[in-house]
This record gives C-alpha cells, sequence and structure tokens, in this order.
C-alpha cells in the first residue's frame, strides 16, 4: 500500500469534516485497489474494477462512488486511465534529483506498507469490516485514518505499531476525544485484533503514552518474523503478555 500521498502529503490529514460520506468512500475504495491491484511487467500496480465490483466489495452507492473516485483522483492518490472499462492506477513517489516527486506505484520506489489482505477478505469474497460501515458518520472516517496511519508507521520487524496521542491528533487532524471514540469503533468492526491504550480514556489523556496497535492479520505482516521462536501458539501468547 503506497502511502507517499496519504502520508507526507497529507490526504488523511486534510479529508473534510464536511464531507464524511466522500471520505469514508475514498478510503474505502483506496483500500480495495491496494487489495486488488496487480503489478505489470514495469512494476506498476493497478487494479480494474467495474462500478458494480466496488459497489460489492464497499457497500456503496453510485453516486457515493463516482465521488470516492473523484477525491482519489483529484488528490493524485491513483490516476484513472481508460474511457469505458477503468483502470486504476495506484499512485506513490520516486526519487528525482534528490527530490521526491509523484510517480506511479513502484516497490522499488520505497514509501510503502503491508495491507493484511488476510484480514479484509473471508473465505467468500466479502471484506467483512466495511460492511459494518455506513458511510455517514464521522467516527467511520477517524476510523478509517487512524488504522491506514498506524499500518503506515509500523516498523519493519515489528508486530503492534506504535504511536503517541500526540502524534495521531497532529499527523490527521483529530482531537484526543475523536481518537478515544475511533479506537473502539476500530475493535468493534474487526479492525484492530489488540490494542493498549494505556491510562488513556474518554475522559483523560497522556498525550505522550505511546499507544499499541495490533490490527487483525498482523502475522502476515511480515515474510520472516523474528517474534516467531517455536512452532506452537505459545509465542502469541508471549507477545501478547509483552506488549498487550
Amino acid at each position: 500500500m503506497p502511502y507517499y500521498v496519504m502520508r507526507d502529503l497529507c490526504f488523511l490529514k486534510n479529508l473534510k469534516r464536511n464531507k464524511v460520506s466522500t471520505g469514508v468512500s475514498a478510503l474505502k475504495i483506496f483500500i480495495l485497489i491496494c487489495l486488488k491491484s496487480e503489478k505489470n511487467e514495469q512494476g506498476i500496480y493497478s487494479s480494474s474494477l467495474t462500478y458494480d465490483q466496488i459497489n460489492e466489495y464497499c457497500s456503496l452507492s453510485r453516486k457515493l462512488i463516482s465521488e470516492g473516485l473523484k477525491c482519489l483522483e483529484v488528490n493524485k492518490v491513483i490516476e484513472i486511465l481508460g474511457d469505458r472499462k477503468k483502470t486504476y492506477v495506484l499512485l506513490n513517489c520516486r526519487k528525482n534529483e534528490g527530490q521526491l516527486s509523484l510517480s506511479r506505484f513502484n516497490t522499488s520506489n520505497g514509501h510503502w506498507c503491508k495491507l493484511p489482505y488476510r484480514s479484509f477478505i473471508n473465505e467468500h469474497g466479502d471484506i467483512m469490516p466495511f460492511k459494518s460501515i455506513g458511510n455517514r458518520n464521522l467516527v467511520e472516517l477517524n476510523a478509517l485514518k487512524i488504522y491506514l496511519y498506524v499500518l503506515m508507521v509500523r516498523s519493519g520487524g515489528k508486530a503492534h505499531s506504535t504511536v503517541t496521542l500526540k502524534t495521531i491528533k497532529s499527523r490527521l487532524n483529530l482531537s484526543y476525544q475523536e481518537i478515544m471514540i475511533a479506537i473502539p469503533f476500530l475493535n468493534t468492526v474487526g479492525f484492530l485484533e489488540k490494542v493498549n491504550i494505556g491510562p488513556n480514556s474518554i475522559g483523560h489523556y497522556e498525550e505522550t503514552f505511546s499507544i499499541m496497535f495490533l490490527v487483525y492479520g498482523w502475522e502476515s505482516l511480515e515474510w520472516r518474523p523474528h517474534y516467531i521462536s517455536n512452532d506452537d501458539d505459545d509465542w502469541k501468547n508471549e507477545l501478547f503478555d509483552k506488549v498487550f
């Protein structure tokens, strides 16, 4: 999943509060394109999806699909090719004479992270967390922003992501209260397996405390994770006890 535009160019931060449905639609569609993209001979990632397919996976009306795609295209998160049959090309960055510039997404240029496919797609091909998102509430938009950001800041070799409340507030333009409301929502709809918020609560905030997030499907985020020490499930319990 490329994150140069989303994180470094502040797409997530700048999503408008008064256009919740458009923002939720854009993020759902972005996740779907990432999940369904394939690499061509030049190493560029893109996906060809119909409106019917987007509707089926994301539970969006045709109007919201159009608004979400337009939001992604205008903000240069994706490039849309074709007239009748659309191809959605993911955009990211590349270094040119020491400067980063927009380009089509190629993993060799960095600025990407892993998206846990198995946590989204069930055995029937459904994206289960999306079915619990009604595309209308601010908490849904805030939760999707936090979820994507958590994936984008995970350190390689770590099972979990660690980020302070202060950083989330600054990078995503959210209040502490909005963050603390969104985190339980992420748990409820199935984006997070575990989270350690420490002393934080709806009415009390320790902004420098590093919140620890473990997303569903986290086992697939590393090819040979160093934290797996044996063949049974004891290592999972040890990890949970140590971190959460």
